[in-house]
């Protein structure tokens, strides 16, 4: 049995943390000895204690820093990897895979301002690897596509402007840029719909505010109606009423024309006033039930606007890679399912498979989502589109992103 990604990096941590002060016992293993043994290790415990071993021993030695990156790496754990490359670009200022490390980690936990620099100290050192260049496309394709404008570093942006040139003709840039500006793309496509959607709630809400105006106006034709029924049957009434007094003392039973038109004129006031009422229940039946739609409408609306407003200050997901070792980008293992993959699925040593990076993103949206956290669902379901094209995963999101914005 597999143990969970969680577990597996708290135990790496823990080493990393609660031995990195002791000192190498005596008649230990060499540095070199070590450093073999980060270099051979099958995962990334073993070779974190190996790891703090050898910096327990030497820690200027700049090819155990090395050495440890590498096969974080390659062991898809990259981000275990960020505290050490940051202590070897203090050793080595132009170790471009060590700048690449501390680049990714930034951008990954979402400080791309900060993670500027070291994405463009990693092209600038390390132009042939292909992850590198991947970020640098990216962080070129979100300096000119960012709303937040304020976070981007004018030092680095200098840098890039200078270096882009030199880039622009390597594959990977040019598909880092590519994947950047799809992923902002998508987003001003999301944006677009929602204004459209609120533009024709807003639409809708003021139809049915006239159609209330409109029955307003009718409900007043029908009171005046129902007044002036009342009228004729009072008046019809009244003439009935004065008869009978004038008459109390008379035998002749036969009624005179205009009393006998005074009652047939009575009941059809009060039959035409009967279905005057119930017109006007009626109306003002479908009044209430649409003043309350509108109320409800009214503040979806207010809800929906400021969660695009939230949105539209947010930049998309971008699709960082980690740095490459021997030309090979071992998945983020971070970025894995954290279940028991299947016998014929990829291990803890090679990373996880698209498909469980897109199963993770797509129920961290629905965790957001029962957080009331709409609009970083929006962005997580968004870049799973963006990213799994054509798939399941990209389906799902997209069935999710369309029930939360309905």
């Amino acid at each position: 049995m597999m143990k969970h990604a969680s577990v597996h990096v708290a135990a790496v941590v823990w080493i990393l943390t609660s031995a990195m002060a002791s000192a190498q016992p005596a008649g230990g293993p060499s540095v070199i000895e070590l450093i073999q043994a980060i270099h051979d290790a099958p995962d990334a415990t073993t070779a974190s204690k190996a790891y703090v071993e050898a910096r327990s021993a030497d820690k200027a030695d700049p090819q155990i820093y090395k050495i440890y990156i590498q096969r974080m790496l390659e062991l898809g754990q990259p981000l275990l990897a960020a505290v050490p490359a940051a202590e070897l670009t203090a050793i080595e200022a132009q170790n471009g895979l060590a700048w690449g490390v501390i680049g990714y980690a930034k951008a990954r936990s979402g400080r791309v301002g900060e993670a500027m620099p070291a994405l463009i100290n990693a092209a600038k050192y390390a132009d042939d690897n292909a992850g590198i260049m991947f970020n640098a496309g990216v962080i070129c394709a979100w300096q000119e596509s960012t709303v937040r404008k304020s976070d981007i570093p004018s030092e680095a942006a200098s840098s890039a402007a200078s270096l882009k040139s030199q880039w622009e003709s390597k594959k990977d840039f040019a598909e880092g840029g590519k994947a950047a500006l799809a992923a902002f793309k998508l987003r001003q496509d999301y944006i677009k719909t929602q204004h459209e959607r609120l533009t024709k709630l807003d639409s809708d809400i003021k139809d049915a505010q006239g159609k209330n105006r409109e029955a307003a106006e009718q409900f007043n034709v029908l009171k005046r109606r129902s007044d002036a029924l009342e009228r004729r049957m009072r008046a019809a009434d009244e003439t009935v009423r004065r008869y009978n007094f004038d008459a109390r003392n008379s035998s002749d039973t036969r009624l005179p024309a205009y009393v006998t038109e005074a009652q047939a004129d009575y009941r059809q006031a009060r039959d035409e006033l009967a279905g005057v009422v119930r017109q006007g229940n009626a109306l003002r039946q479908v009044v209430v039930l649409r003043e309350r739609a509108i109320i409800k409408a009214q503040q979806q609306k207010e809800r929906e606007t400021k969660a695009l407003q939230a949105f539209e200050k947010c930049d998309p997901t971008m699709p960082w890679k980690p740095p490459a070792v021997g030309g090979v980008i071992a998945a983020d293992a971070s970025d894995a399912v954290a279940e028991e993959p299947a016998a014929s699925g990829p291990t803890a040593t090679t990373g996880a498979s698209p498909l469980s990076q897109g199963q993770r993103r797509l129920k961290l949206a629905q965790m957001l989502i029962r957080n009331n956290q709409r609009d970083k669902a929006i962005q997580e379901l968004l870049a799973i589109i963006q990213q799994y094209p054509d798939s399941e995963i990209s389906r799902q999101a997209q069935a999710l992103l369309d029930t939360i914005t309905l």
